[in-house]
């Protein structure tokens, strides 16, 4: 899958190109969405997001101006 970006910004004379990623945390079983789900996403630079999934199972968007890989880890 490419990944392609969400956006862009101009800054200035510059035009900046945004990528975000977001989750959805499913329960393996079911696949329904897990709501109130705590998690952590990780950065490459070790930065870290903590949450709590919304009522429909999703994670805050992750904004940056490169393509990241992220790591999500969740607590039930």
């Amino acid at each position: 899958m490419e990944r392609l970006p969400s956006k862009s910004i101009e800054t200035d004379d510059n035009l900046r190109i945004v990528y975000d990623e977001g989750f959805i945390i499913v329960d393996e079983d079911t696949q329904k969405p897990i709501p109130n789900c705590h998690y952590k996403i990780t950065k490459p630079d070790g930065t870290t997001e903590m949450g709590i999934t919304d009522k429909y199972g999703k994670t805050k968007v992750i904004e940056s101006y490169t393509i990241e890989e992220l790591k999500i880890e969740v607590k039930f």
